[in-house]
């Protein structure tokens, strides 16, 4: 530390050994002024350094400065000075500074700005981090919508009144759009709707996507019932229009479920409810359609909701049975086969139809189950028939599109002693689009591989196009009872049947005419070429026992046999 003495009475000034070596001045100099430090005071620095002192001795008061000092080696020092004016014993006006090194001081300070500097940056980094953390948790990645999350946080804040209504929205066709171009077109098609939802509402309205092909619609502006109708309608509309990629084209729908005038006090839970009730019954009248929620809908969800759970109560319970329909040659009216059809023997509403309850089973993903009970019942039957003499020409079950799917099914089948019985499994008409699954056309080559017949039921009433029939090759079309019963009064009808039979017969397939209720159908299916007949004239599905009376005694007349409909 060095200390400067300076007497402005006698202007004299004593320094002392340190601040020579610090300034490098000479013990024996006489001619000291400030310009001595100028080749040693920093040149940034001198002015104000000189200033300070000057205005301090000027004014008799204390001084005070800061300043760097270049030494002989080149390196930088930090000095800070600090006087106080007083009077000697004499009565002298002097002044007393004291100076010392803050070198280490100030890097300590240069250092702790760096740290400081250095952790804001990172302190910001980390900030930006988490406002990207948080917007990535909160939007899907792939449209750049809000997510689920992002919606539960809206509908927990904003279901104070505010919310005026909800639409929710389910693509419709958009799995065969994935199954058939892959999935790069499944997302670009996702994208595509994303900028079609935002595009259709207000502002202030909030798009979300919430599931693998789910958007929802909070509405914070008010929409009447109408203007939600009109909207729904617009966002069918626009993604129901054929959309281009890679040269392919994507052709998908929507289902809309609609709640309007949310209430406040609402639970987020029992809203989302709400929609998902509503977009349900959307698909149920046929898809590409929007809903309103009524309070209906309840209802109708409660009944569903005991209707499931009485269905796996009679899985359990082994309450689906076969019933049998006869079918008939149309040469000599003899039996040539059995249709088996499914029947629920429920505990307090008795035998119900597949109407009544297969539609629920398929939500519920138990007919493949079904199929598999009513199948190894057939077999059972035919067995214990055969045991009796009786031997069924052929027997044919029908096999669900969720059966068909099943991966597991062929080695199922193949678990299975047929015996010699011949085995046909019937397939509605819908299942055989010419972009059928993979899995399902699979699966159908190895059930002929078993020997299994391949049948296409319901046959005229869908999309099968004739490159389907040379791919799938069934062994067997039926002709549906809506093209039989109106073709004794209607020349055209009966054309259409009359070419559906000459295209069967080009491609081998044997033809079944579903829907003979008269003498009359029966004669003229005969003629226009049907090998085999079925319907309400010769007798209603029925139990194994009737069904055996029947097949059992060949002398039965047909009046004798349609007074057996049961």
């Amino acid at each position: 530390m060095g200390v400067w003495d300076y007497n402005f009475t006698s202007d004299s000034l004593q320094l002392n050994t340190w601040i020579l070596e610090l300034f490098k001045i000479k013990p024996s100099a006489t001619d000291f002024s400030f310009d001595v430090l100028k080749k040693v005071i920093h040149v940034d620095d001198f002015e104000r350094t000189k200033f300070e002192f000057t205005q301090a001795c000027r004014t008799r008061s204390d001084f005070k400065s800061n300043f760097r000092i270049t030494t002989p080696t080149g390196s930088m020092k930090y000095i800070r000075a600090i006087g106080s004016y007083y009077k000697n014993d004499r009565g002298d006006d002097c002044s007393v500074s004291v100076i010392w090194d803050v070198s280490d001081e100030k890097s300590r300070a240069h250092e702790i700005k760096r740290v400081k500097r250095e952790l804001e940056n990172r302190n910001n980094q980390l900030h930006e981090a988490k406002a990207k953390l948080e917007h990535l948790a909160l939007h899907d990645a792939l449209t750049g919508l809000p997510n689920r999350r992002y919606l539960e946080q809206i509908l927990e804040t904003r279901l104070d009144g505010s919310l005026n209504s909800l639409l929710m929205i389910d693509l419709d066709r958009f799995k065969s759009v994935n199954d058939t171009l892959g999935h790069a077109a499944g997302d670009a098609l996702l994208k595509h709707v994303a900028k079609i939802l935002n595009a259709s509402v207000m502002g202030t309205d909030f798009v979300a996507r919430t599931g693998g092909d789910e958007f929802i619609i909070l509405c914070f502006q008010h929409y009447t019932r109408l203007e939600l109708n009109k909207l729904a309608g617009k966002i069918i509309s626009e993604i129901s229009q054929p959309f281009e990629f890679d040269a392919d084209t994507c052709s998908i729908g929507a289902s809309l479920g609609v709640v309007p005038e949310i209430k406040c006090g609402l639970s987020a839970d029992k809203l989302l409810g709400n929609a998902d009730l509503a977009l349900y019954e959307a698909k149920q009248n046929g898809r590409n359609h929007a809903s309103f929620f009524e309070e209906t809908l309840r209802e109708s969800q409660l009944h569903r909701k005991r209707l499931a759970e009485e269905l796996l109560d009679g899985l359990e319970r082994n309450e689906f049975i076969p019933f049998f329909q006869p079918q008939f040659n149309s040469d000599d009216l003899e039996v040539s086969g059995l249709e088996v059809l499914v029947r629920w023997h429920h505990p307090s509403r008795g035998i119900l139809p597949p109407g009544e309850f297969l539609d629920a089973a398929t939500d519920l993903g138990i007919t493949s189950k079904i199929d598999n009970i009513v199948l190894n019942s057939a077999l059972f039957q035919a067995t214990a028939w055969k045991a009796k003499g009786i031997k069924v020409p052929k027997i044919s079950v029908n096999v669900s599109q969720q059966r068909l799917a099943d991966e597991h099914l062929i080695d199922e089948l193949r678990a299975i002693n047929f015996g010699d019985q011949r085995l046909s499994f019937e397939l509605v008409e819908s299942i055989f689009l010419d972009d059928a699954d993979p899995v399902i056309l699979s699966n159908i080559d190895e059930i002929k591989n078993l020997g299994i017949e391949i049948e296409i039921d319901d046959f005229g009433t869908a999309y099968t196009s004739l490159l389907s029939l040379l791919k799938i090759k069934p062994a067997c079309l039926k002709i549906d009872r809506q093209l039989v019963g109106p073709a004794v009064n209607c020349a055209q009808t009966r054309h259409v049947i009359k070419s559906i039979v000459d295209i069967a017969k080009s491609l081998d397939m044997e033809i079944i005419a579903e829907g003979v209720e008269t003498s009359d159908h029966i004669e003229l299916m005969g003629q226009l070429g049907c090998d085999a007949l079925q319907g309400y004239f010769f007798g209603y599905p029925m139990v194994a026992f009737d069904c055996e009376q029947l097949i059992g005694n060949p002398q039965l007349d047909l009046q004798s046999i349609s007074r057996m409909n049961i």
